[in-house]
């Protein structure tokens, strides 16, 4: 069986599905070649200085390269709208030559995907499509309104009976459903995935004690302090202020500390640090990480002693557990399934007040008890079973189950 992968931005050093997903299913014996298609440029990130120490020039000269078994080809549009990407000739050259089984296109309304739902009926292989979306972050616009009613003529009147709907989440299978007028019977779940590569509890305690200790020493925080996380975009949806809230509890025994990690800009950083000095005792301190790359996390994870996600049940939350650490989650509907993974969650609509209390319980136990690595080291590995079936080699697994029935 030959895969090949469409989308419109890939990053190969991040733990972004695209590569991720096809780089599991390539290791799969079953599966004879995996390719994928793609741009000439990252992402547009608002921030791109953040990420242009890990990824460099955001429109790059590569042509086609191979990592970890998946051949990636890039081709160049001949526009891009923010984030909407045309293909040029040199895509459709790209996927002509290749001899393919089976087309799964990222993003249910990126303009790759309406091509191959238009032509799915006369395509001889089989053709899939996901989809990312859920309703807080549609836009009720006029022209929104109008695209949609676009995609839906398609998926109704154009689109083979065959194509395969994947939603990240069970809202967005609902999405697909009610928004994008796909038939129930044709969506499917594919949940997103951790690279248990990256992200892992050391196999020994010796193993573990020695990241804990190296991290903690790497950023100046004793063994004995309490260490809080917040990972990925310092945006206001992310909600980095309640997280702030854990500083404003008064600690009997221990110093505490606040880590940010992930990408912000100055007005962001400015005003976290401005809160804290209106909320914090004085046994709490505030650090920020901006350009951590992506394999050094589970360092830190093991080094935490709590994660805080307050704007929704991320992916960070299972990157967390699956590095063995106890995450505080505030949960929306579609981040329902992952906050059963064995976190300390409140739903997302519970108010502040919900997420600071569950916060502040959280690290009241923290205070009271000792740091004994054994028993952490225990609890660390529990932690980590319980998100396994998370992987992407779990989610390729699905995948292909799925390919194989349909």
């Amino acid at each position: 069986m030959n895969f090949l992968f469409l989308c419109d931005y890939l990053h190969p050093n991040y733990g972004y599905q695209e590569f991720h997903l096809a780089e599991a299913v390539a290791q799969n014996k079953a599966i004879k070649n995996v390719s994928i298609v793609t741009s000439n440029r990252y992402f547009p990130f608002k921030n791109y200085k953040f990420h242009k120490n890990i990824l460099g020039e955001r429109v790059h000269k590569k042509s086609q390269e191979e990592i970890n078994g998946v051949k990636i080809y890039y081709y160049q549009p001949i526009i891009e709208k923010f984030t909407r990407l045309i293909p040029g000739l040199s895509f459709f050259k790209i996927i002509i030559k290749q001899k393919i089984n089976v087309c799964f296109s990222h993003s249910s309304t990126s303009f790759n995907s309406i091509i191959l739902l238009i032509l799915s009926r006369f395509l001889p292989f089989k053709v899939m499509v996901d989809c990312h979306m859920h309703y807080s972050a549609k836009q009720n616009n006029k022209f929104n309104k109008i695209f949609y009613i676009f995609i839906k003529l398609i998926n109704k009147y154009l689109a083979s009976s065959n194509v395969i709907y994947f939603g990240v989440t069970q809202e967005s299978c609902d999405f697909l459903r009610i928004e994008e007028g796909v038939k129930k019977k044709q969506i499917k779940l594919l949940p997103i995935g951790y690279v248990s590569k990256f992200f892992y509890v050391p196999k020994t305690i010796n193993e573990f004690i020695e990241k804990y200790n190296l991290t903690r020493k790497k950023i100046n925080i004793p063994l004995e302090e309490i260490l809080i996380i917040q990972s990925g975009k310092l945006t206001k949806d992310k909600r980095p202020d309640l997280t702030i809230e854990a500083s404003s509890l008064k600690l009997k025994n221990k110093k505490g500390t606040i880590l940010f990690i992930g990408p912000h800009s100055n007005y962001e950083k400015l005003y976290l640090e401005d809160l804290f000095k209106k909320k914090a005792n004085k046994n709490w301190k505030l650090l920020f990480i901006s350009n951590l790359p992506f394999s050094d996390l589970n360092n830190f994870f093991i080094s935490a002693d709590l994660l805080s996600y307050p704007g929704g049940a991320t992916l960070s939350c299972i990157e967390g557990a699956a590095s063995g650490c106890r995450s505080v989650v505030a949960y929306s509907p579609e981040g329902i399934n992952r906050s059963k993974k064995g976190f300390v969650s409140v739903p997302l609509d519970s108010g502040d007040i919900s997420f600071k209390n569950l916060l502040h319980s959280e690290i009241k136990k923290l205070d009271q008890k000792s740091l004994n690595f054994k028993d952490r080291f225990k609890k660390s590995r529990y932690q980590e079973n319980i998100v396994k079936n998370m992987s992407y080699k779990a989610v390729s697994d699905l995948l292909l189950k799925i390919c194989k029935s349909n």
